[in-house]
């Protein structure tokens, strides 16, 4: 088989190949096949994700990255109006001239677009997102969405290949929050979201119905803590409890 992992490098780019196949008989006979890999364009638009309490505000930072520059660039985020809410734009890329965030409820749209004659090269921050969590509501993990991203380059012609990842608000009210993940050489961590000065036991247990151990009992000094954890046992189940 063939295989080939072009790198951004090869972005927006038509690659000839030929592959020649020559077997071992007697005489021994080969043929070519010349045929061409089209990589696409790319614009790519990263969110940050972040962490709060209820009634808190905070932002997170936006990047975007292309293969040919960006003048004029439009997206919309999916937001959970009952979780968050007043966003709005921070500082903004010195090459944009114009900003705008229109909060539609249930979306937000985000429209930046350049000076004449300039545009967002590589890989760069754009935009700050600010936003607060609103009270009264569950500890939740809240999804942004996004989708309907448009960009064009400066040549005026519009990217065909734009994408973006889909971050994450750990939003804390009275209860905390537990996120697993694993890291370079199969570590495994635990990311602890509770309210800062509060009191927590973190437990386990290795089946159900569960008899829960206690592993540490800590105090939030930060609004996300990190702990690693045994990297050997296929399965243990963790929990954390309120002091």
């Amino acid at each position: 088989f063939f295989r080939w992992h072009p790198t951004r490098a090869f972005s927006d780019t038509t690659n000839e190949f030929t592959i020649s196949v020559t077997d071992n008989g007697n005489p021994t006979m080969s043929v070519n096949q010349t045929f061409s890999i089209v990589v696409l364009d790319y614009l790519e638009l990263v969110i940050g994700s972040t962490n709060l309490m209820g009634g808190e505000t905070v932002s997170t930072p936006l990047y975007l990255a292309s293969n040919d520059g960006v003048t004029n660039v439009q997206f919309t985020v999916k937001v959970p109006s009952l979780d968050l809410t007043n966003w709005t734009l921070l500082a903004t890329a010195p090459q944009i001239a114009l900003a705008s965030l229109q909060d539609q409820i249930t979306n937000i749209l985000i429209s930046l677009h350049t000076s004449p004659g300039q545009s967002l090269q590589g890989t760069q921050w754009i935009t700050d997102l600010r936003f607060t969590a609103l009270t009264n509501r569950p500890s939740a993990f809240v999804s942004l969405v996004v989708h309907d991203i448009t960009g064009n380059k400066p040549n005026a012609n519009s990217y065909s290949n734009r994408f973006a990842n889909t971050p994450f608000v750990a939003v804390v009210q009275n209860l905390p929050l537990l996120l697993s993940t694993l890291g370079t050489n199969q570590s495994r961590n635990l990311h602890l979201f509770g309210r800062v000065g509060t009191n927590y036991q973190l437990q386990f247990t290795t089946n159900f119905p569960a008899t829960w151990i206690p592993l540490n009992d800590y105090a939030q000094t930060n609004g996300v803590l990190r702990q690693g954890v045994n990297p050997q046992p296929p399965a243990i189940f963790y929990r954390v409890l309120q002091q």
